[in-house]
């Protein structure tokens, strides 16, 4: 089982064992500059530097959590600090969006079952693909921290799994039906904020976004998400007609279905994760949710 600690001075620390095949070994050092004896160091400069930084007051320094950073900056240890700096200071800024994670909870599993978001799984070079589909976003029934949240769980679990880390992230967003009612559950500010949080301050090595079916309607705000974006990830934003990836989109209601179903499963099984630590070494009580407990507890 696995055990996680927000104390930033722990008593020791894991060690780290690379697990994955030798096509991936290449591909880390090629692309990210990973090196077994780089990793080693670079992971024990990022534990020094949090262990000794004044404004950190908890934080994960398990190996995994750390190579988030490292392999998304490729392995430079300063802009993997600014970047976990950035991170920790945002699950503080927006607390409406990325505290009190719970798979299990009522309102986020209604969210998951109306399938807006959900995993493909990996496509042929063993990026993980994500699947947004706007038409199923009900205006009536969910807000924009609905959707935040449901990113933010997406997002958390994958980015656990080293294959997203060194392979990264494909998107599609297929805004085939959109409404203007659905548009107005955002505001400008929430737009743009949420943008920032997820494309500047969360570890993530997007590859691709495949915005497909979008109305002349939708610019305004695509506009806006986009001047959220890095240059780079926007140089790798796409628009087309028709779906891309066909040999893993879903083709009915039914492969829908399935594929959500597949998802959830996988989501709500980190809910029973190990245990985890809460405070100074104290053993808390199992709760649901006990994977997703870090993100309330780390703070800068």
């Amino acid at each position: 089982m696995a055990s996680f600690t927000v104390q930033k001075c722990p008593q020791s620390y894991d060690e780290y064992k690379f697990t994955l095949d030798e096509r991936h070994l290449q591909k880390a050092r090629i692309d990210l500059n990973e090196t077994q004896e780089n990793r080693a160091q670079s992971l024990a400069q990022m534990r020094d530097w949090i262990a000794k930084h004044p404004h950190i007051n908890k934080c994960r320094t398990d190996s995994t959590f750390l190579l988030r950073f490292l392999r998304m900056r490729k392995f430079s240890v300063p802009m993997a600090q600014e970047s976990l700096e950035r991170y920790l200071v945002t699950l503080r800024s927006f607390p409406q969006w990325f505290r009190n994670l719970d798979p299990l909870d009522g309102e986020i599993r209604l969210f998951n079952k109306a399938g807006v978001l959900t995993s493909l799984g990996r496509d042929s070079l063993g990026r993980t693909v994500i699947l947004l589909r706007a038409r199923a976003f009900n205006p009536e029934r969910f807000t924009s921290a609905h959707f935040v949240r449901q990113i933010m769980l997406l997002l958390e679990t994958t980015i656990e799994e080293e294959e997203s880390q060194i392979n990264g992230y494909v998107v599609i967003a297929d805004y085939e039906a959109i409404s203007l009612k659905q548009l107005s559950v955002w505001s400008l500010n929430d737009v743009s904020n949420a943008s920032d949080s997820l494309f500047q301050s969360f570890p993530l090595r997007i590859q691709e976004i495949h915005a497909i079916r979008v109305p002349r309607f939708f610019e305004m705000v695509s506009d806006l998400a986009l001047s959220c974006m890095s240059e780079k990830i926007r140089n790798r934003v796409t628009v087309l007609n028709l779906p891309m990836y066909s040999e893993i989109m879903p083709h009915s209601s039914a492969e829908l279905h399935s594929t959500s179903s597949s998802w959830l499963h996988r989501l709500g099984s980190h809910c029973f994760l190990g245990f985890f630590l809460r405070g100074e070494g104290d053993p808390s009580i199992f709760r649901p949710g006990g994977f997703f407990l870090p993100l309330d507890d780390m703070y800068i």
